[in-house]
């Protein structure tokens, strides 16, 4: 519901906030919805949310639920100033892709 919701208010072209964007990656990531994560994603780098360091985990970590280990370490491995979350979340990739 979460989701539909968000992609509503998009459609209706209402930008996106930090928590907003952070909520609908934490709902896609419990729902383990990659197709939507990837949208999402796209989203966050349309809106230039991509240098936000809550939202790069946040996107780190959707993909590592979702199974998506390789694009979840390519995403690590872009990030520039890498904090406790980061490394934390290199500890999910570390099993490499199914």
């Amino acid at each position: 519901e979460a989701v539909d919701t968000f992609v509503e208010m998009v459609e209706e072209g209402i930008k996106p906030n930090l928590g907003s964007l952070l909520s609908i990656l934490s709902a896609t990531s419990e729902l383990k919805d990659i197709r939507k994560g990837k949208c999402i994603h796209g989203l966050v780098l349309r809106h230039g949310f991509d240098l936000n360091t809550e939202v790069t985990n946040q996107i780190m970590y959707m993909n590592a639920k979702c199974g998506c280990l390789d694009h979840a370490r390519q995403i690590f491995n872009k990030v520039r100033y890498r904090d406790f979350m980061d490394l934390n979340h290199d500890g999910l990739c570390l099993p490499r892709p199914c």
